[in-house]
């Protein structure tokens, strides 16, 4: 009798359990369906804000160009990740009032301590790609091109008596000119940014030392990278000239 009590419960109990299967796999397979089109809905619906995201934050450009952080190095040079690149090296950054415009750090770099920063006056209407500022230290000097077209709203003031702001702090207290800039918006979809700008920057420091050959001129780190640091001290008359031809 307990025998048969305990084969019938058996039988019971794998009976339940196929019933269950039977009746929680329809209800699987529709949840399954329904999910598809919802996650489809939430993707639909999550791209389009995206876009306007993309569209009118640098913050967000410059994450989907795959820019880590506040500031990248390519052999020791910095990149910010929030500036637009223009080709003649100089920086834009734009806000609601208007353009902040610098020089990279490969300026400063192979320029040297900057001893003065010839700045443009107030008022002073400027199109993209005209002179804008020029960088000075002995003999040799660096004119920066505008980013975009404006008007010099105001210019830092501080480097009349620390021009070596621009080395020590080029895309911060070293700015250089802020332009009001109503076409600005439009235009800094023209300059390079984000993954763009990381390509161009590195190739632009790989161009900078190929024209220091020969590569013995340029001091090596014992990993084999190259030292920036001090690097105008071995830039000679020859090197000044291709590198000033060659990027600037």
């Amino acid at each position: 009798m307990e025998h048969a009590r305990t084969r019938f419960k058996d039988a019971f109990t794998m009976t339940s359990y196929m019933l269950l299967v039977v009746i929680a796999l329809p209800i699987l397979a529709v949840a399954a369906f329904t999910a598809r089109f919802v996650v489809l809905g939430i993707l639909l619906l999550a791209l389009p804000a995206g876009i306007v995201a993309y569209a009118v934050s640098p913050k967000v450009r410059a994450w989907f160009g795959d820019v880590e952080g506040d500031e990248l190095r390519f052999s020791g040079l910095r990149l910010a990740s929030d500036v637009a690149l223009h080709p003649g090296h100089a920086w834009a950054r734009r806000d609601d009032g208007g353009v902040t415009v610098g020089a990279d750090d490969l300026v400063q770099s192979v320029l040297g301590p900057i001893e003065e920063v010839a700045l443009p006056p107030k008022g002073r209407e400027v199109r993209r790609g005209e002179p804008l500022f020029t960088l000075r230290r002995g003999g040799r000097s660096i004119t920066l091109r505008s980013p975009v077209s404006g008007t010099v709203e105001s210019t830092n003031d501080a480097l009349a008596g620390s021009p070596g702001l621009v080395n020590g702090a080029p895309f911060d207290a070293g700015w250089v000119v802020r332009l009001e800039a109503p076409a600005g918006r439009s235009e800094m979809r023209s300059l390079l940014r984000g993954g763009r700008a990381k390509t161009w920057f590195r190739g632009e420091v790989d161009r900078l030392f190929e024209a220091l050959q020969p590569a013995s001129a340029v001091p090596a780190l014992p990993d084999g990278g190259l030292i920036v640091h001090e690097l105008h001290r071995h830039i000679d008359d020859a090197a000044w000239s291709r590198i000033h031809k060659a990027l600037f």
